[in-house]
C-alpha cells in the first residue's frame, strides 16, 4: 500500500536490490528520505536492501559484483584467517587496497592492520584516532580482497586492535544503503542509533 516497488527481490536470501541513477534518483526527482524509507520498509520485513548507485556500477563494477556474491553466499574463494599473518600496513598500501576492494573506496586511517596470505594482502581493517586525549577510535574501513571470503578475518583483525592499542571506546558508521550491519554485531559492537540521510554532490555523474 506504499506504492514502492523493488527492482529485484531474492526471498531465499532476504535480499532486495535497487539500481539508482545519480540523476533520476537525485533530489530533483526524489524526496530526500526516499531511499532510507525504502530501506526501512524492507528492514521491518527482515529484508536487507542493497542500493547499487549508477556511478559505482559504471566505475567500480567488479567490487559491486563481489559484494553481491558475498550477500548471496556465492563468493568463489575462501581463506581461513588462522592461516594468515597480521601485518601493520603503510598508509598508502592500505589506501590502494581499499580503492581496489571496498565499495566506498579509501578513507584516511592512521592505523591499518592487514592479513597476509601467501605474501598477498587479503583483508585490511583501518582505524582513526578521533580524540587522542580521550583515546576514542573510529573503525572506518574493513574489506577483503575481491571475490574472497576470509573466514574469521574481521574477528582476527579487531581482536588484534583490542589487544594492542589503548582505547576507551570504539565507534563506527555503516552506509546502510550498502551494508546490513551484521558484521558489527559479529565482532562485538552494539547498535546505538541511525543518523539522518547525508548529502552527496554529483559532478560529472559521480557522487
Amino acid at each position: 500500500g506504499n506504492n514502492k516497488h523493488l527492482d529485484i527481490y531474492l526471498p531465499e536470501y532476504n535480499l532486495a536490490i535497487e539500481y539508482n541513477g545519480v540523476y533520476w534518483h537525485s533530489e530533483l526527482y526524489k524526496e530526500r528520505t526516499y531511499h532510507i524509507e525504502k530501506t526501512n520498509i524492507c528492514n521491518l520485513r527482515g529484508v536487507e536492501l542493497f542500493h547499487i548507485w549508477e556511478d559505482n556500477w559504471l566505475y567500480n563494477k567488479d567490487v559491486v559484483k563481489s559484494v553481491l556474491l558475498n550477500k548471496i553466499y556465492k563468493t568463489p574463494n575462501r581463506i581461513y584467517a588462522r592461516k594468515t599473518i597480521i601485518k601493520i600496513l603503510d598508509f598508502h598500501v592500505a589506501q590502494t587496497f581499499f580503492d581496489n576492494n571496498h565499495i566506498l573506496k579509501s578513507s584516511i586511517g592512521n592505523i591499518n592492520i592487514g592479513l597476509i596470505y601467501n605474501d598477498d594482502i587479503v583483508s585490511v581493517m583501518s582505524f582513526t584516532n578521533s580524540n587522542k586525549d580521550k583515546k576514542e577510535y573510529n573503525l572506518i574501513r574493513f574489506a577483503s580482497v575481491k571475490n574472497t571470503t576470509v573466514v574469521g578475518g574481521a574477528e582476527k583483525l579487531f581482536k588484534y586492535f583490542l589487544n594492542n592499542y589503548e582505547y576507551n571506546y570504539i565507534i563506527s558508521f555503516a552506509d546502510v544503503s550498502q551494508f546490513g550491519g551484521k558484521l558489527y554485531i559479529k565482532i562485538g559492537f552494539d547498535f546505538l542509533y541511525r543518523t539522518k540521510p547525508d548529502y552527496s554532490w554529483v559532478v560529472n555523474n559521480i557522487r
